[in-house]
C-alpha cells in the first residue's frame, strides 16, 4: 500500500516532491514496548556491524533531515532513505 501511495502522490505532479523511507523510528517516551525492545536489539547488532542498514533512527533526526530537504534540495522527486537520512542531516549542517 505505501508504494501505492507514493506513486499516487508522485502523479498529482508537485514541483518538488521529497519522499522519506526511514528505518525503524526511536521515539522518546515511547510505550511501545516491542518497538523500544526491537530498537535496543537492533542497537545491539549495530554496536557489533550486524544490520548498520537496519540502525534505528531518532524523530528528531527524521524531522531535521525534512527542515532540511526543503530548505536544499531542488526541484524534482526526491526519495531519502534509510540511513541516508541521517547522513543528509550531517552533509547539511
Amino acid at each position: 500500500m505505501k508504494g501505492q501511495l507514493e506513486e499516487d502522490v508522485k502523479a498529482l505532479g508537485f514541483s518538488k516532491l521529497i519522499i522519506f523511507n526511514p528505518p525503524l523510528l526511536i521515539r522518546e517516551k515511547s510505550d511501545r514496548k516491542t518497538a523500544v525492545f526491537i530498537a535496543k536489539l537492533l542497537n545491539a547488532f549495530n554496536s557489533i556491524g550486524v544490520l548498520l542498514s537496519q540502525k534505528p533512527l531518532s524523530t528528531k533526526t527524521l524531522a531535521l533531515a525534512m527542515l532540511k530537504s526543503v530548505k536544499t534540495l531542488k526541484e524534482g522527486g526526491h526519495a531519502i532513505q534509510g540511513q541516508r537520512i541521517a547522513a543528509f542531516v550531517e552533509v547539511s549542517k
